[in-house]
């Protein structure tokens, strides 16, 4: 038979369906995925705000290119293999019912919750359609389009490594396509650094279709121009706001604007950055260190040890600068890398590029040998090496180093560190859900712990009518130093 255009086939099947109206969007949609000759890369990135039918969409699409040609292999890949096999559904329901799908059932079809194999087909070994998780064993699966509906939900994109791990899989499934072979992303951001935008600037193709157009007003009172003013009125728009758990969740599901769908224990917006070095000045026989222009009181290097980084694990070493006024300045923080002799050198040229006169390493597990080996390279440096055993439970010290320096925009990042993992790891900690893979944000509040408390003189209160009545002075200085 003669090729079907793929917004015919889509009327039929609205028509079968009882759809009075099709939205623009969907027409918008439907150009999209016929022009799949034209994705950039062969791929293409479809983002539709939550209920706007994407994913039944893209099942009449799936059934429209086996009604061209019965031959082609899709593979369908969910989140998990439940919302999988709902698309598989979803198609059987088009060839059961489109009267320009039907002669794809033959006799000896073979149908099950998980796949289809329709008439035409001449693979022996594939299913037309065929359902799996992203985490499900595919190998010696072949296709000529995968279609990746929802693979990022928040229950697999909640923290770095478990966002690390679906591009992993994302990434393998390169290997199931023939040559020539597609790939579709449908669905919705779940996290701030969502694969989505990642892979559309890798070069996809993409679509994206908010909500709302033109925004006015504040969340959860939010409005605009509606996509899909037919089904969602003003009210309609509102009470999905307030069912939102938080401005995030909104935007990400709506708005398409990836964000942290959780809101953050440790609030990385309240970050202060800066990019000056420390510069030592020597005059009148005496030393100060300022960075720009605020003078240095203390300086904590801490070393966080990990020999067998292939598990995850990062040897990190931080500095953090205090200064007179209190401020906290985490200057670097260094990722090692090598073996325990590779890193000690690491160390020491760090200690001599920004002053310091001292090493605190952390010596549970692993780092137990590293203060004798890191003596031996700075021997004669005037570099002292302490080794520490940590007893407080990780996330106890990590909420105390950072919850009010961050609350009181006390807390100072050079430019450097903001390129590292300490961002994502600092806007991914939960108390409740430690991961294994923070030693970012774990080795700048060890080295934290280990400065004085230092209050500044700040602004003097002058209330009319009082006077301090201590003798010599009106102020106070409190300091605790650690060894």
């Amino acid at each position: 038979m003669n090729k079907v255009p793929l917004d015919i086939f889509f009327a039929v099947q609205a028509k079968v369906n009882g759809w009075d109206h099709i939205p623009e969007f969907h027409i918008r949609i439907l150009d999209f995925l016929a022009d799949s000759d034209n994705w950039n890369n062969n791929v293409a990135v479809l983002q539709s705000f939550r209920n706007s039918s994407k994913s039944s969409i893209a099942a009449i699409y799936a059934v429209w290119l086996l009604v061209n040609d019965p031959t082609l292999l899709i593979l369908v890949q969910s989140a998990d293999d439940n919302t999988a096999m709902k698309m598989v559904e979803d198609c059987k329901r088009v060839i059961n019912t489109n009267p320009l799908a039907k002669h794809l059932r033959g006799r000896d079809s073979t149908w099950t919750a998980r796949k289809i194999v329709v008439q035409g087909s001449n693979s022996g070994r594939n299913s037309s359609i065929e359902a799996r998780g992203i985490f499900s064993n595919v190998t010696g699966a072949r296709a000529d389009f995968i279609f990746m509906d929802d693979v990022e939900v928040p229950r697999n994109a909640g923290s770095e490594d478990l966002r690390e791990r679906l591009r992993a899989r994302i990434a393998e499934s390169h290997h199931l396509l023939n040559p020539g072979g597609k790939k579709l992303f449908i669905g919705t951001p779940h996290a701030y650094d969502s694969v989505y935008p990642e892979i559309v600037g890798k070069g996809a193709s993409s679509l994206v279709i908010p909500l709302l157009n033109n925004l006015k007003g504040e969340f959860p009172n939010i409005t605009g121009d509606v996509t899909w003013h037919e089904r969602w009125d003003h009210n309609e728009i509102i009470n999905k706001q307030l069912a939102c758990k938080s401005r995030a969740e909104f935007f990400s599901q709506y708005q398409l604007i990836p964000m942290a769908v959780e809101d953050s224990v440790l609030d990385p917006t309240n970050l202060q950055t800066y990019d000056g070095e420390p510069e030592l000045i020597t005059a009148n026989r005496s030393s100060l260190l300022r960075i720009g222009d605020v003078r240095i009181k203390s300086v904590c290097a801490w070393w966080d040890v990990a020999v067998n980084t292939k598990k995850g694990d990062s040897s990190v070493l931080a500095i953090v600068y205090l200064s007179y006024e209190g401020q906290l300045y985490i200057h670097r923080i260094i990722e090692l890398k090598g073996e325990i002799e590779q890193q000690c050198k690491q160390v020491r040229d760090a200690a001599l590029e920004f002053k310091l006169p001292k090493i605190c390493i952390e010596t549970n597990g692993v780092g137990a040998f590293a203060p004798p080996m890191l003596l031996k390279e700075v021997r004669g440096l005037g570099i002292a090496v302490q080794g520490i055993h940590s007893t407080q439970k990780k996330s106890e010290k990590i909420i105390e180093a950072f919850e009010i320096p961050l609350s009181a925009h006390f807390l100072h990042v050079h430019q450097s560190v903001m390129s590292t993992k300490f961002m994502t790891q600092l806007r991914d900690f939960n108390p409740s859900r430690m991961d294994k893979h923070d030693d970012f944000i774990d080795a700048p509040a060890s080295a934290i712990k280990q400065l004085p408390i230092a209050i500044g003189a700040g602004i003097q209160n002058k209330i009319d009518g009082y006077k301090s009545w201590r003798p010599h002075g009106e102020s106070i200085e409190i300091e605790r130093e650690m060894a």
